[in-house]
């Protein structure tokens, strides 16, 4: 059995397997073979019903996970960090206003 009509008739079984591969067409005038884009390279659907539908892949919906996760995980950990610092300034800024009050009085004090 020829290769084309294995494809054939694996594209029979299955109506995505050849969703890949370009479609062909040769010029009416030079011959030139140039790839058809768009809706001219897709042949008719059987199910218009389906044709509208998106096919959802493995992969497709792996994307989404682990972006959804890494979404998640980058706002807890800017969530922490602004955590972090805003305990940091709530305690060190009066802390160097102390500190800064103490040694101003303490200069002027040994005047």
């Amino acid at each position: 059995m020829r290769s084309r009509d294995v494809r054939a008739g694996l594209a029979k079984v299955n109506p995505f397997w050849n969703a890949h591969e370009k479609t062909y067409e040769r010029c009416k005038v030079c011959g030139f073979r140039r790839a058809v884009s768009g809706a001219a390279a897709r042949p008719a659907e059987t199910e218009p019903a389906r044709a509208r539908r998106p096919v959802s892949t493995a992969l497709g919906w792996t994307a989404v996970v682990l972006m959804v996760v890494l979404i998640a995980v980058l706002t807890a950990v800017l969530a922490g960090m602004l955590l972090v610092v805003s305990v940091w300034l709530t305690v060190a800024v009066p802390l160097l206003v102390l500190l800064l009050v103490v040694g101003v009085a303490g200069y002027a004090r040994r005047g």
